[in-house]
């Protein structure tokens, strides 16, 4: 959320101005509404993902080149609040080491990092700002790995990737 409240600061400075007061009392106000729904969801959500995290890299230590598979992370649980639940890494990037190991890792890394580069030499600073959202969503996510998230991430990279080019076209 901190994330996507910079970039829209940071594009409402470039382009609009005048929106930047409404967009923080908008925030203040909604916050004043579900403060203490926020704070006992990330309190929630921190102590489970640190017991997850914990455990990923526990099975990490022991598969770091190879992985286990992706149907094999189902198999590991983890106890959270006295109850038994299925291992979900919440990271792309330690379920790519979980599931495919050093290997797939870098590949992950290679393709992040090729769309990034022709982000930044394209100039397109929606597609450069959607990227840092992407990279900031990986670490809290692994909405690669779900089908909505992969056709979210793959639809819009086409999209910004086709109206880069379609400029030097025309």
């Amino acid at each position: 959320m901190g994330l996507f409240l910079i970039i829209n600061t940071l594009l409402l400075l470039k382009y609009y101005r005048i929106l930047i007061l409404p967009l923080f009392i908008s925030i203040a106000f909604g916050f004043f509404l579900v403060k203490e729904w926020i704070f006992k969801s990330l309190t929630k959500s921190y102590f489970d993902r640190t017991v997850f995290f914990k455990k990923s890299l526990e099975i990490i230590e022991d598969n770091l080149l190879f992985g286990i598979g992706e149907k094999n992370i189902l198999k590991y649980t983890v106890e959270i609040n006295e109850v038994n639940t299925v291992l979900i890494p919440h990271n792309s990037f330690l379920k790519e080491l979980l599931s495919n190991g050093l290997l797939g890792l870098i590949i992950l890394f290679f393709l992040l990092g090729y769309l990034i580069f022709f982000a930044f030499k394209s100039g397109n600073l929606i597609f450069q700002y959607f990227l840092i959202l992407v990279l900031g969503l990986c670490f809290i996510e692994d909405f690669l790995y779900m089908q909505r998230g992969l056709f979210f991430f793959v639809f819009f990279t086409v999209f910004f990737i086709n109206t880069g080019n379609r400029k030097n076209l025309i």
